[in-house]
């Protein structure tokens, strides 16, 4: 068990007061926290948590069950903090919160490897029930469960029928970087039903699924080959519960095509990209002017474009970027968008010249409330969508008229 752990990078972060009550509420209802780090981190890299109160200090040790890559800074999502009767007093581990009582920063710190050694090795000492504990959690998700051990064997016995080498009936198990194709409708259910670091309520038959964070609501409608989509030309519907607004999605797969990954603009998004001016139109010339005046957006047009590669590693999240309606209207008539034949129109990253969002970035200023369509115009529109949501075709037919 101990060389198993010590295979591992150990990080200490420490709460205080209000910090503390927090995450050990965050803990009991959605079973892991988030925290930043400077540091590599790694899936089941190991965690230890000291949460200091008024009079009192409890300690935690778990892991990290996955991570959420920015620019330098990493967020780490710990999983499965299991409480450790020791004490910062004892003679043993004295030496070590001496260490620990030095740093209090806003990232995880990662401890070096000979601290890392002797600390979790006085631990199997002293909290050999609890260390178990965590071992066995990490070998049922980093290793092969029972299940999946039958299930390889599963595997094998269909390529003997099928006449498939051993080689290649290997190499398609254990290569977790081979590459995939991601389809539209996939993604669009896929992103329908998580947003990272929220915690999923219900999905309703109608298609409407809530999410909660620390005081924030964002509800999203999956409109994917819905009336919605219909009548709207979108996939996905955010709705901030909090600051009333509201951002539709239309979502787009790109091709790898001459070492580049392109879109070509079809005649069925630009029948979307009508639907969507017609929504647009009756937001700007009916309702727009009643916003009130405090109740302000960066980007009060609620129409965004989600461009996704359409292959990626089997444990990838496929790479994709979200531009507003505007700037796609802005940038398609530009040399640099014209295909070869008269007429086409071809979206790259290189169109963009690094003008885009990516998809953390997107789901921050929505939760920010700070783009969407004002408040008036959310209540106007979830009225509209609730109605499409639930079927209603008369109300489709009297919006295409």
């Amino acid at each position: 068990m101990l060389d198993f752990l010590l295979r591992r990078s150990l990080f200490f972060i420490r709460f205080r007061d209000s910090e503390a009550y927090s995450i050990l509420s965050s803990m009991k209802n959605k079973q892991y926290f988030s925290y930043p780090t400077k540091d590599k981190a790694n899936k089941f890299d190991l965690v230890f948590v000291e949460l200091e109160f008024e009079n009192e200090n409890k300690f935690f040790i778990g892991y990290i069950k996955y991570l959420e890559h920015r620019t330098v800074v990493k967020n780490i999502f710990i999983h499965k903090l299991i409480e450790l009767p020791i004490s910062p007093y004892s003679e043993n581990l004295l030496k070590y919160f001496t260490y620990f009582s030095d740093y209090f920063d806003s990232f995880a710190l990662k401890l070096d490897d000979q601290i890392k050694r002797e600390f979790l090795t006085l631990l199997c000492d002293l909290c050999p029930t609890q260390l178990e504990q965590l071992y066995k959690h990490i070998s049922e998700f980093s290793g092969l469960s029972e299940q999946e051990k039958l299930r390889k064997i599963a595997f094998k016995n269909l390529m003997d029928v099928l006449g498939v080498s051993d080689v290649h009936m290997v190499k398609y198990w254990e290569d977790t970087s081979r590459e995939i194709t991601v389809y539209e409708d996939k993604i669009v259910a896929r992103d329908a039903i998580q947003i990272p670091e929220f915690e999923k309520l219900e999905t309703k038959i109608t298609g409407k699924t809530e999410f909660v964070k620390e005081g924030e609501r964002i509800s999203v409608y999956l409109a994917n080959k819905t009336l919605v989509e219909e009548a709207l030309g979108v996939d996905l519907v955010y709705v901030n519960e909090v600051h009333h607004s509201i951002i539709m999605v239309q979502y787009k797969m790109l091709k790898f095509e001459n070492e580049q990954w392109v879109y070509r603009v079809d005649h069925q998004f630009n029948k979307e990209i009508e639907r969507m001016d017609k929504l647009n139109d009756f937001l700007i010339n009916n309702i727009r002017h009643l916003a009130e005046i405090d109740d302000y957006r960066l980007n009060s047009t609620p129409f965004f474009l989600k461009f996704v590669k359409s292959t990626t590693d089997l444990n990838k999240e496929p790479a994709s970027f979200v531009i507003s309606l505007e700037h796609f209207k802005h940038i398609k008539n530009l040399d640099i968008c014209k295909g070869v034949r008269e007429g086409v129109v071809r979206i790259d990253y290189s169109a963009l010249s690094g003008r885009y969002l990516r998809s953390s970035n997107f789901m921050e200023l929505i939760n920010s409330g700070y783009i969407g369509t004002y408040r008036i115009e959310s209540e106007i529109l979830q009225f509209i969508i609730d109605s499409l949501a639930e079927g209603n075709r008369d109300f489709l037919l009297a919006w295409k008229r």
